[in-house]
């Protein structure tokens, strides 16, 4: 219903057709992407799972959280990983899938 009234709008005030459905993301999916509930989609900064690469990196504050059950996550910087580094110098925490 919302949707429509947004498309309707969009429309006759500003000229320009919206295409329904919008994208719909549950609550769950987006904090664990995102790490947010309501995640900016424009820009693709999903948060990458590194508790198996951490577990053993001697930093006791990740060995702490993991040994307790928790997880660790990170941005990836898909910038940083492709434009800043050369490709023969690019660290392993950095090819992050």
């Amino acid at each position: 219903m919302i949707e429509g009234m947004v498309a309707a709008l969009w429309k006759n005030v500003l000229g320009l057709e919206v295409t329904l459905q919008l994208r719909r993301m549950s609550f769950a999916e987006a904090m664990d992407k995102y790490g947010v509930d309501k995640p900016d989609l424009r820009l693709d900064l999903t948060l990458c799972d590194v508790t198996a690469p951490c577990g053993k990196s001697g930093f006791r504050v990740f060995e702490s959280v993991i040994a307790a059950g928790g997880i660790v996550k990170c941005l990836r910087d898909f910038y940083v990983s492709v434009y800043v580094y050369p490709h023969w110098f690019r660290p392993s925490f950095l090819t992050f899938e």
